[in-house]
């Protein structure tokens, strides 16, 4: 599972792998975006781009500003 967290202007992503004992970082971004129609095309990307490695998981952890709260179901490939 990865941790997405969006703002108002920004996007930040992060997941963890757990080796054994610990957790290890997987992968981290964070985008800057101007439009709500720019959050597609930028998840995509920074899930493909993350440091040091690509994410993984299919499955999110969501946070988001209750008041600029919006509901639509985006495909990522």
């Amino acid at each position: 599972m990865f941790a997405l967290d969006i703002t108002e202007n920004r996007m930040r992503i992060l997941e963890l792998v757990k080796r054994k004992e610990s957790f290890v970082l997987q992968g981290l971004g964070e985008r800057e975006f101007q439009t709500q129609q720019q959050l597609a095309s930028l998840l995509t990307e920074l899930v493909q781009t993350t440091k040091p490695h690509p994410i993984t998981s299919r499955d999110v952890a969501l946070a988001i500003p209750d008041r600029k709260f919006m509901s639509a179901e985006i495909g990522v490939d």
